[in-house]
C-alpha cells in the first residue's frame, strides 16, 4: 500500500515530465458539438416542483404503498419467515451506517446463527458473489 505514494513522490522528483497530470483524453481535440442537456439547459416545467401537484403525487404514492403493505400483511403471518426477514433487514438498515463493514457481521449473526436461514458456507458464497459484481 505504500508503494504507490513512494513511487509517486520519488518519481515526481526524479522524472517530473513522466508524472505530469492532466492532458489525458482531452488532448485529442475531438468535438461532438454542444450537449443536448447541459448545465445551462433550463429545467422543463413538468420537472419543476409545484405545490399544486404535490397532493396528487402524495395521494398516488400513499395508495401504492398502502396496497403493497396491505398485500404483505394479508398474505404473511407475523411469525412467518418472510415477515421475519423483512423485519430483520429493516432493523439492519436502520441500525447500521451506509458502509457495509458493520453490516455483514450483523447479517451473518442473524441469518446464520439466530434464524438459520443460511449455512455459513452459503453466507460466505453470497458475500463473495456480491463483492465481486459491480454496483451496490
Amino acid at each position: 500500500m505504500l508503494a504507490g505514494p513512494i513511487i509517486g513522490a520519488v518519481g515526481g522528483r526524479v522524472a517530473p515530465s513522466k508524472f505530469v497530470t492532466g492532458g489525458g483524453h482531452g488532448a485529442a481535440g475531438k468535438s461532438y458539438g454542444a450537449a443536448i442537456i447541459d448545465d445551462d439547459t433550463p429545467t422543463p416545467a413538468h420537472a419543476r416542483f409545484a405545490w399544486s401537484r404535490f397532493p396528487r403525487f402524495h395521494r398516488g404514492r400513499r395508495r401504492a404503498l398502502g396496497r403493497n403493505d396491505g398485500l404483505a400483511l394479508c398474505s404473511a403471518r407475523l411469525d412467518g419467515t418472510l415477515t421475519q426477514i423483512g423485519w430483520f433487514f429493516t432493523k439492519a438498515a436502520l441500525l447500521t451506517s451506509a458502509a457495509p463493514t458493520p453490516y455483514w457481521p450483523y447479517v451473518y449473526q442473524g441469518g446464520v446463527e439466530t434464524y438459520g436461514w443460511l449455512t455459513p458456507t452459503q453466507m460466505i458464497d453470497g458475500l463473495a458473489l456480491g463483492e465481486t459484481t459491480p454496483g451496490r
